[in-house]
């Protein structure tokens, strides 16, 4: 006689599901985490660790400010205030010495949760499979592990963005006043980390309008007014401040017309120049802009009028040259998708090489991957009907908004969480329609387009990783390092052969070590590359003069104030050798 197994309680089946879902979400935290942890710690020896630089150097002092009571400041913002105010919090709670490794675990963590909100979103928007793969993609994905482990606002950017996409993916299925709420005030927050993030603004409004139409009015509206008032939340008391300190409305910070200028002019690339050649860090930025607007106006600007200016200046360049004008859009919207990570001190590729890890997972992990596949996934959800329109229209309008000015990695970030559902969408798809014999004509004619869009070499590559690798070069030098500083210099020759800079830097610290010789060698090789650097002939005058070959020490200080006429330094030294020659020396040295 067979006996019968007792049948599971069907509550008990739900629950057992209910715990292998929450399990496997804790997993992949567990292991984003990891990674993210694992990364710092094959980083923790790059002098950027605990030597910020760059814009992460002036976020760490404001947040320093900031810690100690000056909650206020007496300056209209000029960079986005939310990071440093967020770094000041950590600050606060962690203490002066533990400061950079507290943000760093703080940001670890909420990257690793950005990868959760990712993935319930995509798991609502599309299928559970399709979440967990969604949520393993931002948990893998290089670019977002390296934002992770820098002071820079790009981390705090990915997991607002990710929580806008879990708040978004909740109002589709079912809409309510507190959700579109708690959606106004991400919109705001976003804003005041990532100033373009508020053209998504009116691309919500317009979804809250038109995107239920199913809905009674009054309902809307009220929608409506709640969105708004997550906005005014957030925004007034930061528009309030700067009025209360600088007697302008202003809703974020004053340097958008700057920041349009550099990346709208006759001379623009795309990507970042100062306003004044070697002018790139922050404490030069700011009083270039209103130096120069000023000088150009004959009379005091206000911070509001500063940026008016050069807003002004940018429209002049639009309307006298709109075909050049169009040109330069375009190439900027193709730097948007482009595989390569544009760095401005940081660069991503150092970091890459420094660790062995993210090599591994750079291989594949990369925009000019993820872009194409995202967009095969928008076509796939279109043919299948899929009423997410607002998911497609929300990245496209963030990578116009980038475009509009100029381009960096992190400017590009806040993308990748509006992007990977799709991805993980299509691979999920692909993956059925091919099971099930379906075309996948369309997502394969959309793949082959936009990579090669995504992928097209269109960055001097070699030229700007010589550049992040000569900053943690210069780094090094500053923290007395000369010869690790002179080992990372070569190394981005090797990249840069050409790199006149990277010469004239390499010349500095051997003359450092009273290596003369060599010292003579760079500069000289400098001089050959570009004529006109004048602190090469400066350098190169000092040390001739000092070995008594005032002939060709004559010859180089004329040099340099043929290039900089106000050089007082090469002025005054010339002005004393003249003494001493008769006539002075008008011909170049002939050994060189």
């Amino acid at each position: 006689m067979t006996e019968t197994q007792p049948q599971p309680d069907s509550s008990e089946t739900v629950q057992a599901a209910g715990r292998k879902r929450i399990w496997q979400w804790a997993v992949i935290f567990i292991i984003a985490l990891g990674i993210r942890g694992a990364y710092l710690w094959q980083v923790h020896t790059i002098p950027f660790f605990n030597q910020p630089v760059g814009d992460a150097a002036s976020y760490d002092a404001w947040a320093q400010d900031i810690a100690n009571g000056q909650w206020m400041g007496d300056q209209v913002f000029y960079q986005a205030p939310g990071y440093p105010y967020f770094l000041a919090v950590v600050y606060t709670i962690a203490g002066e010495a533990n400061r950079l490794l507290a943000a760093r675990l703080v940001q670890i963590t909420l990257g690793s949760l950005a990868c959760l909100l990712v993935g319930l979103a995509t798991a609502r928007l599309f299928s559970r499979g399709a979440g967990l793969l969604a949520a393993c993609i931002l948990a893998l994905y290089p670019p977002a592990i390296f934002f992770d482990g820098l002071i820079q606002k790009a981390s705090v950017n990915i997991a607002l963005m990710a929580l806008l996409v879990w708040t978004a993916s909740h109002i589709i299925k079912r809409p309510g006043i507190l959700k579109w709420l708690g959606l106004g005030a991400i919109l705001g927050a976003l804003g005041l980390t990532r100033e373009n993030a508020l053209a998504l603004v009116p691309i919500v409004m317009i979804w809250v309008c038109a995107g239920f139409r199913s809905t009674r009015l009054a309902t809307r509206a009220r929608w409506f007014a709640g969105l708004c008032a997550g906005l005014f939340v957030i925004l007034f008391p930061v528009a309030l401040r700067n009025h209360h300190v600088g007697g302008e409305w202003l809703i974020t910070t004053s340097q958008a017309g700057p920041n349009f200028y550099i990346g709208n002019n006759a001379e623009a690339s795309g990507r970042y120049a100062p306003l004044v050649p070697g002018h790139e860090t922050p404490e030069f930025e700011r009083a270039d802009a209103v130096r120069l607007a000023e000088s150009a106006s004959g009379k005091k600007l206000s911070a509001k009028e500063v940026s008016q200016f050069w807003f002004s200046r940018s429209w002049d360049f639009i309307r006298e040259a709109p075909a050049r004008w169009f040109s330069l859009c375009a190439q900027k919207f193709l730097l948007v998708i482009n595989r390569y990570e544009i760095s401005d001190v940081e660069g991503y590729n150092v970091y890459r090489d420094l660790s062995p890890m993210m090599s591994v997972l750079s291989v594949v992990g990369h925009f000019g991957i993820l872009c194409p596949v995202a967009i095969a996934g928008m076509v796939l959800a279109r043919a299948n009907r899929l009423s997410l329109g607002v998911f497609v229209i929300l990245p496209a309008t963030f990578a116009i908004s980038v475009a509009a000015f100029f381009v960096l990695a992190r400017y590009r970030a806040p993308l990748v969480p509006m992007l990977i559902p799709f991805a993980a969408y299509a691979v999920v798809e692909v993956r059925k329609r091919y099971r099930e014999g379906d075309s996948l004509l369309a997502p394969a004619v959309a793949v082959i387009i936009a990579t090669i869009a995504c992928n097209w070499p269109i960055n001097p590559q070699k030229k700007l990783d010589a550049m992040a690798y000569s900053n943690l070069a210069t780094t090094l030098a500053q923290s007395g390092n000369l010869q690790s500083a002179i080992d990372v210099w070569t190394i981005a020759l090797e990249v840069n052969p050409a790199g006149r800079e990277l010469h004239y830097n390499i010349g500095l610290a051997y003359l450092m070590q009273q290596d003369v010789a060599k010292a003579v060698e760079h500069f000289s090789t400098a001089k050959k590359l570009d004529p006109n650097l004048a602190e090469v002939d400066y350098q190169l005058g000092t040390i001739y003069e000092a070995m008594g070959q005032l002939d060709r020490a004559a010859w180089h200080f004329t040099e340099a104030l043929r290039i900089n006429p106000e050089d007082n330094e090469s002025k005054a030294r010339l002005a004393n050798l003249q003494q001493k020659l008769t006539p002075p020396s008008t011909s170049p040295p002939s050994s060189e």
